[in-house]
């Protein structure tokens, strides 16, 4: 999210963030990689300044400072984004929620997870599953993506087949406005029809209107039984076969179906060093895993 103007940060700037006691990190050249480059270091940026608030009103204090300074601002999480648009490529100032970590609320008998966008994937559904669900979004990035991230990205990931995408799971959001102002609309009833629907505008939004800075998510029992199969096939159009043949023969319990070609093994197996799923070596592989009760 930024301004139209991109001014340059000056000490007084920084000297006002100091004492509104929001932690910082600068430097007069730029800052190091692990907040000016993506996890490929393919994107680089050349930012001087990261803040870390620890809660929304923090957050509120630094938008409506730099909206009115017309100091350009990006938002950062777990920057394991592959498209750099958690970069500051133009010198921006990185609003990091790395510190926004807490989980606020779990409702274990409507299944309702509330937390602040810092938290990390994995890190909430191993906690989830400590009461009996798991997070209805998986990604590969679980290590190091964050909920808010996932929010403003809509990340559907391995199980969006069973539980779809982040539109489908969200019940409610915290989200900072450019100007400073906070909507409250961190709503966790899974059955609202009252009028807008305003939460939808900022899934998949991209920080674009707002930074979102706690979540309330609605959470998918935790399964107990798990199977995945791995097929080999040689022909394209025999995957979209494999794949309406699940759907008509397994239904509902069908969680993942997601295929790669040749080459993807090839490359997995000579750099990663993990043994190939299969014997032989195959044109296309499908993985299908089922998930119930």
């Amino acid at each position: 999210m930024a301004s139209a103007v991109n001014n340059p940060v000056t000490s007084e700037d920084i000297a006002y963030f100091a004492s509104a006691g929001i932690e910082m990190i600068h430097s007069d050249n730029k800052l190091e990689d692990r907040f000016n480059a993506d996890m490929f270091d393919k994107y680089f940026g050349d930012s001087q300044l990261a803040l870390f608030p620890k809660t929304a009103q923090q957050v509120s204090t630094i938008l409506a400072y730099c909206n009115e300074h017309h100091i350009s601002v990006v938002t950062q999480g777990g920057n394991s984004g592959v498209a750099g648009g958690a970069i500051a490529h133009n010198g921006e100032v990185i609003l990091s929620l790395r510190d926004m970590n807490k989980v606020r609320e779990i409702d274990s008998v409507a299944g309702v997870i509330v937390a602040e966008s810092g938290c990390v994937l994995e890190d909430l559904d191993n906690f989830v599953q400590e009461h009996g669900f798991i997070m209805p979004v998986d990604l590969g990035g679980r290590k190091r993506c964050m909920i808010g991230g996932n929010v403003s990205t809509s990340a559907g990931g391995l199980r969006y087949l069973r539980y779809g995408s982040m539109h489908a799971n969200v019940l409610g959001l915290e989200v900072v406005l450019p100007d400073g102002r906070i909507l409250d609309a961190l709503f966790s009833l899974k059955k609202d029809a009252s009028g807008y629907d305003i939460k939808q505008l900022f899934i998949g939004a991209e920080g674009t209107l707002g930074v979102v800075t706690a979540v309330s998510i609605s959470l998918a029992p935790k399964p107990r039984s798990s199977q995945i199969a791995v097929l080999g096939l040689n022909e394209f159009s025999k995957i979209h076969r494999a794949f309406v043949l699940a759907r008509q023969n397994l239904g509902e319990i069908v969680s993942a179906f997601e295929f790669w070609e040749k080459r993807c093994n090839e490359i997995v197996v000579e750099f990663e060093k993990y043994d190939s799923p299969l014997d032989r070596d195959h044109e296309f592989y499908v993985m299908i895993e089922t998930r119930g009760s």
